[in-house]
């Protein structure tokens, strides 16, 4: 893979953890393009399905990993966030962000939404159970994987400074 210019960084976590909000504030202040995965697939048709049970549309993986390939091989760097990992290729970021967050703020964030009690039950599990912070180790090199809790404004402020001056003093390798 050519040297990037600018890294390219994946930020997940379970959903309510401040995914958008963080890769926002850091597209922002850098001045770096930034894509929400899932805003992503539904502005380009890239549905495979429809889940009732939980409230939400399926992507097609395939036609979404093809399609964001040409933004990772731009070298300009790039903010991800998805609440999931597993299905990015291990090589396209580095940096891989997963947010934490205390099972009472996350529950009172997702209520907030309108999530439904068991949407919301379901994703309190996966954040107790640590299913995507399990997801992401598997797939990615525990180097460029941060685990950060986002529980106040204070820490997402805390989170996004890191991430800037990850991207502002992140070299290539051999360079």
């Amino acid at each position: 893979m050519p040297v990037n210019k600018r890294p390219s960084i994946l930020i997940t976590g379970t959903p309510g953890t401040g995914k958008s909000t963080i890769a926002t504030d850091v597209s922002q202040r850098l001045n770096i393009e930034h894509i929400d995965v899932s805003e992503f697939a539904k502005r380009h048709g890239m549905l495979s399905e429809y889940d009732s049970l939980r409230d939400t549309h399926i992507i097609d993986e395939d036609r979404v990993i093809e399609s964001l390939k040409s933004n990772v091989d731009k070298q300009l760097g790039v903010i991800m966030d998805y609440h999931s990992g597993g299905m990015f290729p291990s090589d396209w970021f580095q940096l891989v962000v997963v947010l934490r967050t205390d099972n009472t703020i996350l529950y009172d964030r997702l209520e907030a939404r309108n999530y439904s009690e068991e949407k919301i039950r379901e994703n309190i599990e996966c954040e107790i159970f640590q299913i995507i912070s399990e997801e992401i180790r598997e797939n990615f090199d525990g180097e460029i994987v941060k685990e950060l809790e986002n529980n106040t404004d204070d820490d997402k402020e805390r989170i996004v400074d890191i991430i800037c001056n990850f991207i502002v003093n992140w070299r290539p390798v051999g360079l």
